[in-house]
């Protein structure tokens, strides 16, 4: 038993369902600095709250999301490279984040738009991120600051409840308890 050499092989740790960073291909940033290039050459656009302003606008969206579709279908290996995306959205339509948020304040059929397509931006991101497609975080992130959603884990604590006070009543008075001792 003395000359018998025991192995032990070092430990391994592994995090539950870790990955390899995410890295993007040379063709995917090709693809993401086109669709910049494209939006930047183009002059600032301004959609009126009118018929027209609407119909471009819709237009245009339309637009973005076939472009996506486009550039997804030519993928290698069949996946994915562009989400839609409330900021490459306002990219693609020549306008800031800013002020694609504002339309949506608009009190027409212009602002109901803009919501509903947001609100199908955000549906196709909750579900990418419930299949662990894109970063849980980023998911997070992206609807609280773009979706309005709310992040739960914020609470506030109030005082003076009625509890409180009850407690508070039942208590001897200091005279009381200096008789006591």
């Amino acid at each position: 038993m003395e000359n018998d050499v025991v192995t032990i092989s070092p430990k391994t740790y592994k995090r539950k369902n870790m990955q390899p960073p995410v890295t993007a291909s040379a063709d995917e940033v090709s693809v993401l600095l086109s669709l910049a290039k494209t939006s930047l050459r183009q002059k600032a656009c301004k959609y009126p709250d009118t018929e027209t302003g609407l119909r471009d606008f819709m237009e245009k969206t339309e637009s973005y999301f076939d472009y996506l579709d486009a550039v997804n279908m030519n993928a290698e290996d069949g996946k994915a490279i562009l989400f839609p995306d409330i900021e490459s959205w306002a990219c693609y339509c020549g306008i800031s984040r800013m002020t694609l948020l504002s339309y949506g304040n608009r009190e027409s059929d212009f602002g109901d738009f803009v919501v509903r397509t947001k609100d199908v931006i955000g549906g196709i991101k909750k579900t990418l991120g419930l299949r662990n497609k894109i970063s849980t975080v980023l998911t997070v992130f992206d609807m609280c600051n773009n979706h309005s959603y709310a992040n739960t884990n914020q609470f506030t604590i109030n005082s003076n409840t009625a509890a409180e006070e009850k407690t508070v009543s039942i208590l001897p008075e200091a005279d009381d308890m200096l008789g006591i001792l």
